[in-house]
């Protein structure tokens, strides 16, 4: 029996594109920095000179090049290395029109420059960025207790275990998105409005979260929800347990994301903030009592909008009566 070597947490062609993307920035970033003025005729062919910022440039390309390399060892740790090689791709053409273009302009040559230099690597790049990005955030770490057990392990900010408050009354448990999310602020706006309403349904509200409790509490006050408890999942553990999975691409950036962000973010005015907590972990709504699962709301994509008051509805599940 050998042993087998875990897999990467991002496709194999990462590495490789990383890999040609820094040889082919070290081969352009030589021959601009040692034949600059052909290099300048090339898209200005009565050019009787060349300017001098021709040497930051291939300082630059060459530079890139050393990142992609350097990159393409540690992909995890520069995944940001990636991201910015694709933010410069799409700079890329309006960056070569403002540099390069003379009175007499060679269009052939410089759109031939746009496409090999910027165009075709604007995808892979994106696609290389985004990866690594999910797989530096991952959560997907062991393997999580099942429910109902696993709720035996957390309490919430005021000491309460969570296996405790279900025994009692009913719980909505509201797993959010992480706290620069637009729809988590807006999910939390909701639930400010409807706090009093799925009180009286009788059930309690618990949100679950993956930020530190001092951080989570500070946020929630904004929201007029400081009272409310909640619980710090980090490592995503109750997530899993309850079958939040990581969202794919469309889940997260899909048009119907856009649009809603547009309005959430924008005309409602929930905006964005700072990344706190898994960005690709999905949120969902549960109701649970005495160790089932009455209601369960898991969402198809980040944009999704429950009905809180309908979820904290169901009749009780009642005890069988002792045969006399």
């Amino acid at each position: 029996m050998t042993d087998k070597t875990p897999a990467a947490p991002y496709p194999v062609w990462v590495v490789r594109l990383l890999k040609y993307a820094g040889y082919y920035n070290l081969a352009w970033g030589v021959y601009i920095l040692s034949r600059p003025f052909d290099f300048y005729r090339a898209f200005n062919p009565q050019a009787q000179a060349f300017p001098f910022y021709l040497y930051l440039l291939g300082a630059f390309v060459l530079g890139m090049g050393l990142a992609y390399l350097w990159t393409a060892h540690r992909p995890l740790q520069y995944w940001y290395l990636a991201a910015f090689g694709f933010f410069t791709k799409l700079a890329g053409p309006l960056g070569s029109y403002l540099l390069f273009l003379g009175p007499h302009p060679n269009w052939f040559n410089f759109g031939l420059s746009v496409v090999f230099n910027d165009l075709l690597w604007v995808v892979p790049l994106g696609l290389a960025a985004y990866s690594l990005f999910k797989a530096w955030q991952n959560t997907e770490v062991g393997i999580p207790r099942p429910f109902p057990d696993i709720m035996a392990d957390y309490r919430t900010q005021k000491g309460e275990k969570l296996a405790d408050l279900q025994a009692q009354k009913p719980v909505l448990l509201v797993f959010l998105r992480h706290f620069g999310c637009t729809f988590c602020r807006e999910a939390l706006a909701t639930l400010q409005s409807q706090k009093n309403t799925l009180e009286q349904k009788g059930s309690q509200v618990v949100l679950v979260h993956m930020a530190s409790e001092a951080e989570a509490t500070a946020y929630f006050q904004q929201y007029g929800l400081g009272e409310v408890s909640h619980l710090s999942d980090p490592t995503c553990g109750l997530y899993r347990a309850f079958s939040l999975s990581r969202a794919t691409f469309w889940q997260t950036f899909g048009p119907r994301v856009w649009g809603r962000g547009w309005q959430a973010g924008i005309r409602q005015g929930h905006g964005v903030g700072k990344l706190v907590g898994d960005g690709f972990r999905m949120p969902g709504v549960f109701l649970v009592f005495q160790n089932q699962l009455l209601q369960a709301y898991r969402h198809q994509s980040v944009a999704d909008v429950p009905d809180y008051e309908a979820l904290a509805h169901c009749e009780l599940p009642t005890k069988p009566q002792a045969k006399s």
